[in-house]
């Protein structure tokens, strides 16, 4: 999976967005946000569904 390209950001976002949406747990997990690992830890599922709909301007949806 070559995703690294700058062209390709917005793909990379919209499949993270979509483990975060489609992963069963409640507040985030380590397949999912990768949870509860390092300075990670705290970070939670709604925070990071949060940063990727601004990055996305999913939220501008009407």
């Amino acid at each position: 999976m070559e995703i690294y390209q700058h062209d390709n950001i917005e793909e990379l976002w919209r499949r993270a967005l979509k483990a975060i949406e489609t992963c069963q747990c409640a507040q985030g997990c380590p397949s999912c946000i990768q949870a509860g690992r390092g300075r990670e830890a705290g970070f939670k599922k709604s925070d990071a569904k949060t940063v990727l709909d601004g990055l996305l301007g999913t939220w501008l949806h009407y």
